[in-house]
């Protein structure tokens, strides 16, 4: 995803009605984007179903883990490689692929979580004030 001829420096995103901080990352060879919550409370890349695993060209997961989510429950989770636009530039991720548990998404509705092993090292600003998010490349 080049914006006039440059590397994105910034991601922009919003605070959706149920003040949840969105973004919207850029899939190779899709049409559509994946609709991601940034949640700092998950350290790994990338959180989706696995019906989405699809989306991102992941390969076969072959790492599981069980892990303990939010709400306490533990949960077993699927390790995965896929690939997504990240500042402007392809990059492979690590997606960490739940079970099919939930209702199939709305449309813009998110499905997916990004975590903090992706934002690091980057600045990541939430203003709830104005529903903004943005996270930069914050180099210094």
């Amino acid at each position: 995803m080049w914006v006039g001829g440059e590397v994105l420096s910034e991601i922009i995103g919003h605070v959706d009605s149920r003040d949840r901080p969105i973004v919207s990352l850029t899939l190779p060879g899709q049409d559509d984007n994946l609709l991601v919550i940034v949640d700092t409370g998950f350290n790994g890349q990338l959180l989706i179903r696995d019906s989405d695993a699809a989306r991102l060209n992941c390969g076969s997961a072959r790492v599981e883990l069980t892990v303990e989510m939010a709400d306490r429950r533990s949960r077993v989770l699927k390790r995965a490689r896929g690939s997504i636009f990240w500042f402007g530039r392809q990059r492979n991720v690590d997606v960490w692929l739940s079970a099919d548990t939930h209702r199939a998404a709305l449309p813009e509705e998110p499905i997916g979580l990004l975590g903090t092993s992706l934002l690091s090292p980057h600045r990541l600003t939430i203003d709830f004030a104005t529903r903004r998010v943005v996270i930069d490349e914050h180099n210094g």
